[in-house]
């Protein structure tokens, strides 16, 4: 098992206590070097999407420190989207767990996840309701659900660019788009590199 690393999205570092595995993401831009309660580190963070786009960070619901806040941006803004950006340390096999959505009120989540800007899931208007999350499979759960029955998403990347794309193309004027927590964990490594040119086998 490789590096397991989380993004818990909010406006305060001190709001709450977040796993030993996760780092506090206040809005930052990339590239921010995180570090978890392990020493562990992970280069990260927003870039503008079409243009301007600019992130809010609030804190929300202390129950579960990962779905303790969000970083937003409204489907009504122009632009309407802005970008978190990850620099994977390995290609290869990771498992993506994420939450969107947001204690506090009901959202229209506009979500696309890409490697090195190809996209490999792509969410268009799911509707969470006040204390909802969606996973990265896109199914939504209320919170206590979110916590005990989410599914992550494994991905071969095959470049060291992560993307997720936050918020729609264009201005839907409907709520906003809203992230509450990544997490990244890395499967396995490559025998040889660059992947996938050279065919390597993987070890798990």
């Amino acid at each position: 098992m490789g590096l397991d690393f989380g993004f818990d999205f909010r406006s305060t570092a001190v709001f709450v206590t977040d796993p030993t595995y996760a780092a506090p993401v206040l809005a930052e831009t990339f590239p921010t070097t995180y570090t978890n309660g392990l020493g562990q580190t992970m280069q990260a963070g927003w870039v503008s999407g079409g243009g301007n786009g600019t992130v809010t960070g609030l804190n929300r619901n202390t129950v579960d420190p990962r779905l303790s806040g969000i970083n937003f941006i409204s489907n009504t803004a122009t632009p309407s989207f802005i970008t978190f950006q990850v620099t994977l340390p390995a290609f290869g096999p990771w498992s993506i767990t994420t939450a969107f959505g947001d204690t506090s009120g009901a959202q229209n989540q506009y979500v696309v996840l890409a490697d090195n800007a190809v996209a490999f899931l792509t969410y268009t208007n799911i509707a969470t309701a006040l204390d909802s999350f969606m996973d990265t499979n896109g199914t939504v759960f209320t919170r206590p659900n979110w916590i005990t029955s989410n599914v992550p998403f494994v991905k071969l990347f095959s470049s060291a660019t992560f993307t997720i794309q936050l918020g729609p193309n264009a201005p839907t004027g409907t709520n906003a788009s809203t992230i509450a927590h990544l997490r990244l964990t890395n499967l396995g490594v490559a025998e040889t590199f660059p992947f996938p040119t050279q065919g390597p086998t993987w070890r798990i």
